[in-house]
C-alpha cells in the first residue's frame, strides 16, 4: 500500500467535477486555483467574500491516517495553539471521479504570503524555532493511532530508505548515504529509550510556512506528512531544510535551536541525536526525489529540493557530526 501511495499519479479531477463537489457538500461556489502536489489535488476557492482549500488525498492513502491529520488539527486548534493552521470544515467527504472514490477535505484559507518567496535573507529562523518548538509542545499531548513505523518521510523508517537507495545513479553518491545510514544504526539505537516519542508536522520547510502582512511568520500549513515518530524529528526535518545553500549553517541552526528551545526543551540524548536524524532526512530527500521523478518526470515538484540537498549532504560528510556546530 505504501509504495502504491508513491507510485500512483495525483488525483486530477476536472473543474466541473470539484464545483458540483463544492455546492453539493458545502454550498461554496466561486474560482478555482489548481496548485503542484506531491501525490494529492489541492485547488484554491475564491468566493466574493471568503477563500479555502479543497485537499483530494490520494486514491491509496489511508482513510485513518487521514482521520490523524484531522484530528491533530482539530487539537492543536482547541487546545490554544498560538500560530494559524488550516481548519477542517464538515469534515471528510467522499468525491467520485470515473471509476473511483476519494477522500477530501475542505479547510478555511490561511491568507498570507509563503515564506520561500518573501524571505529576507534569514531572519526568521529563531522565529522558525519558536513555530516548531510551539508544536512540539501541544502535539506532546495529542494521541491517535495512525501513521507509526512504515511512512517513508519518517526519518526511523531506516529499512525503506535502504531498500530505495539502489535509485540513486551516482555510485559515490550512494556510499555517502551508506555512511550516513551506518552512522545512524550506530549513534540512535542504545539510546533509542532515552529519545521521547509524539507525532511531528514532518516537513516544516519554507514552502509551508506563511508570513502576515509585516512579514513575520503566521501559521503553517500542510499536515500531510504528519507521523507518530521522535519528537526530535521535528527539528531536524526544519534543519535540514534551513541550512540548505547556507554559509553560516553553524549559526543558522544555532538561531533555530534558540528559538526552538526557548518553547520546547530537549534532552541531552535528543540534542545528540540531531545532526544523524538530519543527515537520515535529507538522504531520504534525495532518494524519494530520484525514484519518484522517474515515475513522474513531469511533476517538477518532486525535485523541488534536490539539487541544495545533494549540495548540503556533499558538505556534511566532510564533517565531524558530533561537533557540527
Amino acid at each position: 500500500m505504501i509504495d502504491k501511495l508513491y507510485t500512483t499519479h495525483s488525483p486530477s479531477i476536472d473543474p466541473l467535477t470539484i464545483k458540483k463537489h463544492l455546492k453539493k457538500h458545502y454550498a461554496v461556489e466561486g474560482k478555482l486555483t489548481f496548485y503542484p502536489s506531491d501525490r494529492d489535488q489541492i485547488i484554491s476557492i475564491k468566493t466574493d467574500k471568503n477563500q479555502y482549500i479543497l485537499k483530494v488525498y490520494n486514491f491509496f492513502e489511508d482513510l485513518y491516517n487521514v482521520e490523524m491529520q484531522i484530528s491533530a488539527l482539530i487539537h492543536l486548534h482547541v487546545s490554544g495553539f498560538p500560530f494559524d493552521i488550516p481548519i477542517p470544515i464538515q469534515g471528510l467527504k467522499s468525491i467520485k471521479h470515473i471509476d473511483k472514490k476519494y477522500i477530501s477535505c475542505l479547510f478555511n484559507y490561511i491568507e498570507g504570503n509563503l515564506l520561500i518567496e518573501f524571505d529576507e535573507g534569514r531572519k526568521h529562523i529563531r522565529e522558525l524555532g519558536v513555530l516548531m518548538g510551539s508544536l512540539s509542545k501541544s502535539l506532546a499531548n495529542f494521541c491517535h493511532e495512525g501513521r507509526s513505523g512504515d511512512f517513508p518521510w519518517d526519518i526511523q523508517n531506516i529499512k525503506f530508505l535502504k531498500k530505495k537507495l539502489k535509485h540513486i545513479e551516482n555510485k559515490n553518491d550512494i556510499l555517502i548515504l551508506k555512511d550516513f545510514i551506518r552512522k545512524y544504526e550506530v549513534n540512535i539505537p542504545p539510546i533509542i529509550n532515552k529519545i521521547r516519542r509524539s507525532f511531528v508536522h514532518n516537513d516544516g520547510n519554507k514552502n509551508n510556512i506563511v508570513l502576515n502582512a509585516k512579514g513575520q511568520i503566521k501559521g503553517i500549513i500542510d499536515f500531510g506528512d504528519m507521523t507518530n515518530s521522535f519528537t526530535v524529528c521535528e527539528p531536524a526535518v526544519c534543519i535540514s531544510y534551513i541550512i540548505q545553500n547556507s554559509k553560516v549553517y553553524s549559526s543558522d541552526i544555532a538561531q533555530f535551536l534558540d528559538g526552538y528551545l526557548s518553547i520546547y526543551d530537549l534532552n541531552d540524548y535528543e540534542l545528540r541525536c540531531l545532526p544523524y536524524l538530519v543527515c537520515v532526512r535529507l538522504s531520504i530527500s534525495v532518494t524519494m526525489a530520484a525514484w519518484r521523478k522517474k515515475l513522474f518526470p513531469k511533476n517538477k515538484y518532486l525535485t523541488i529540493s534536490e539539487e541544495s540537498s545533494w549540495s548540503l549532504i556533499h558538505l556534511l560528510k566532510k564533517i565531524d557530526l558530533k561537533n557540527w556546530i
